[in-house]
């Protein structure tokens, strides 16, 4: 049961005074036994929290899974609908994605990210389908943790590539990846019938 989101979320960066580096630990999140029914809806909450705070995080991944309706805004159920995967991810029941998290030096929660695993029968390929950092922990390092940690056990596992994908205003996040090695892959284009 593959989870398929595929972006990331930074928010536009604004002038902003330049800030000291945070110490940011990332790992992966420890898995759950199934009856413990408040940390999956605690982080999808926070989750669709952060993310839900601009649109511009909105990409074809968030349409095609129905996160949201429109390509426009975001679905009414956004937090259950990450909860649900959350869970599935943190008992077991996918295999094929992971939730990371940041913390900072005193533990406290700083971001989340879903990484999924594809191996298309040519190569293993990582896709970061979301990477969301609270608005107070961003510009302090954080998504650039994300990714070198994400990259480094990609590595470890034996994939060749690294992906996302990201809204097309999400430019806070495009600096982001460029800036940690991603090239511009590919356009979506949508068109009503």
């Amino acid at each position: 049961m593959a989870v398929k989101k595929k972006h990331a979320a930074l928010k536009p960066a604004a002038k902003r005074p330049a800030r000291a580096a945070a110490k940011v630990a990332v790992g992966w999140h420890a898995p759950i036994r199934d009856t413990d029914s408040a940390t999956p809806k605690k982080l999808g909450d926070l989750l669709a929290g952060v993310v839900a705070l601009e649109t511009n995080y909105i990409s074809h991944g968030e349409y095609l899974e129905g996160l949201s309706p429109d390509g426009r805004s975001w679905a009414k159920d956004l937090a259950r609908r990450y909860a649900g995967d959350i869970r599935a991810m943190l008992t077991g029941v996918d295999d094929e994605s992971r939730l990371a998290e940041a913390r900072d030096a005193r533990g406290a929660l700083l971001g989340l990210a879903i990484v999924a695993f594809n191996d298309n029968g040519a190569e293993l390929c990582w896709i970061i389908e979301d990477m969301a950092v609270l608005p107070a922990a961003r510009g302090h390092g954080v998504g650039a943790a994300f990714v070198e940690f994400i990259a480094a056990e990609a590595k470890k596992a034996g994939a060749k590539k690294l992906m996302l994908e990201s809204g097309v205003d999400n430019h806070g996040a495009h600096r982001l990846f460029e800036a940690t090695g991603f090239k511009l892959y590919s356009k979506v284009f949508v068109r009503s019938v």
